[in-house]
């Protein structure tokens, strides 16, 4: 291990996220490692790193940062964001490796929200982004998955590491006497998300079991759109939409008071939130993902539904067996606290530092 403290900087095109400042703060913590976290948009005022921004240009469908070589100076480590239609970050990994060691950090495989994009759907650019990690000191992926995947087309094994995707929680015990009288949706009210599919399964949950759970949907975006349908589906009574709930506290307490979170057709980040509160998850088995619905077990940490009627059945099941959900809320609850906490997944970032630092 190096004595001194490696400086290594992290760089994205788009605004820090701010799931991932908790991460990156353990990952600063580290006694051998100095962070900088350099992004696009408005100034974060991070309390225990430095933080530069960055000026980003672009023509078409293309992007490059302007000075970054000049902002790189100096660091051994640059960890970015696979954007490999983005011109400097192609630069880097052709021309820079002899002055900087750099890790590029994603989820491995096509995903996007674009129809056709689902997670692990065949690319043309395949070819390129395998020359383009083969090129990189290491590669850190949103799950394990992908490792195979690029094993095959050569990829060294020793240099992909895993950076669980995950997000910080209000930390807490399972108890299996809380009182859970709720079904919940939580994001954006985007019709991609299936939210019409499951405004209509619960209406014949309600119709098969008059006394089920009301459902809360948590988020904003098209609320007129979606109190309509449920008034047109006669379940308005029965159906709560509080808009969008940022802070931690408050957004704790829904998911405490949960039987089951369901996404019908997206499984991101909000997979993890469930479990860390002990609630399964409810999504498809081709939910658009950055790959956190290869964390949904099913039967054990939650439920795949393809079908209006399989989540009906499992809204109606979850009502007339609470213990086999809450037995299954628990397996959720330890597989967060036991694997996919922030200090873990800061730890696959630390790893891969330590190994491309020890190179």
């Amino acid at each position: 291990m190096n004595s001194h403290k490696m400086k290594v900087i992290f760089v994205t095109q788009n605004k820090l996220m701010h799931y991932r400042i908790p991460i990156f703060s353990i990952v600063n913590a580290q006694e051998n490692i100095e962070l900088t976290l350099a992004h696009c948009e408005k100034r974060v005022n991070l309390p225990d790193m430095q933080e530069i921004i960055l000026e980003r240009k672009k023509i078409g469908p293309f992007y490059w940062f302007k000075n970054l070589k000049k902002t790189c100076k100096g660091y051994d480590v640059i960890i970015c964001h696979t954007y490999l239609e983005n011109f400097s970050i192609q630069r880097m990994l052709l021309t820079w490796g002899k002055k900087h060691k750099i890790i590029l950090f994603g989820p491995g495989v096509r995903c996007s929200t674009a129809p056709g994009h689902n997670y692990d759907s065949p690319s043309k650019l395949e070819g390129l982004k395998e020359f383009f990690y083969k090129k990189a000191d290491a590669l850190v992926f949103y799950s394990s998955y992908p490792i195979e995947k690029h094993a095959k087309y050569g990829v060294p094994r020793e240099k992909m590491f895993v950076a669980n995707n995950t997000v910080k929680i209000i930390k807490n015990d399972y108890s299996p006497t809380q009182v859970r009288d709720q079904f919940l949706f939580v994001g954006t009210l985007y019709k991609t998300k299936g939210l019409d599919k499951l405004l209509s399964a619960y209406a014949e949950a309600c119709k098969q079991c008059p006394d089920i759970y009301k459902l809360t949907i948590v988020g904003d975006g098209d609320i007129p759109y979606y109190k309509q349908m449920a008034s047109d589906l006669q379940i308005e009574g029965k159906v709560e939409f509080t808009g969008g709930i940022y802070d931690a506290e408050p957004l704790s307490e829904h998911f405490m008071k949960s039987v089951l979170c369901l996404s019908p057709n997206q499984a991101g980040l909000t997979v993890l939130i469930s479990f860390g509160y002990g609630v399964p998850f409810v999504t498809s088995t081709d939910a658009l993902t950055g790959g956190e619905r290869l964390n949904v077990i099913e039967g054990q940490t939650g439920f795949y539904c393809d079908t209006q009627e399989s989540i009906t059945q499992i809204m109606i099941d979850s009502y007339k067996n609470p213990e086999k959900y809450r037995e299954i809320g628990k397996n959720a609850h330890d597989y967060y606290w036991n694997s996919r906490t922030p200090e873990i997944m800061a730890q696959g970032f630390v790893d891969a530092i330590n190994y491309v630092t020890n190179k």
